[in-house]
């Protein structure tokens, strides 16, 4: 589970900013072995369930799940630089004159850095760029851009 906060500059016709707190759990399938990832990086196929507060420019909640990739390069066995890329369907409460629909698609692209604390957990700090929008369902569909922070923690079972 991840928190954080991530914000937009401006919505059309409104004076605040599109701003969330992410609320999101994933799940990882290491692609590699372990002594493939040491040579060659990490690379993990992510499931991600989000519930999102939004809190600006009105009190509502976005949902969704995204599938993607995140790939690893460890420095050393305890600090891993990484990014990762995903994608996939969402709804939003929040009413915003970019999307004529509030199902939307929301697509994620970041860089961040895990730090291992023994074979089973991590803490991991991340930098987000995400955009989402209708994929042209319904006009207008002119996308919201956020970026931000994420703090999260891992558990490998």
């Amino acid at each position: 589970m991840a928190t954080g906060f991530m914000e937009e500059d401006s919505l059309k016709g409104r004076s605040e900013s599109y701003q969330i707190t992410p609320v999101l759990v994933s799940f990882g399938y290491d692609l590699r072995s372990e002594e493939e990832a040491l040579e060659a990086g990490i690379l993990e196929f992510q499931l991600e369930f989000f519930v999102n507060p939004v809190i600006s420019p009105d009190n509502n909640v976005e949902f969704g799940a995204s599938f993607g990739f995140m790939m690893g390069f460890p420095v050393t066995e305890r600090f891993i630089p990484y990014f990762k890329i995903g994608t996939g369907p969402g709804y939003t409460t929040q009413h915003t004159n970019e999307q004529a629909t509030q199902w939307n698609f929301f697509s994620t692209g970041a860089l961040g850095l895990r730090w291992v604390l023994d074979d089973k957990r991590s803490l991991n700090f991340e930098f987000r760029i995400r955009h989402f929008s209708n994929a042209g369902i319904q006009k207008p569909n002119d996308g919201i851009d956020t970026e931000g922070y994420v703090l999260g923690f891992t558990y490998k079972y």
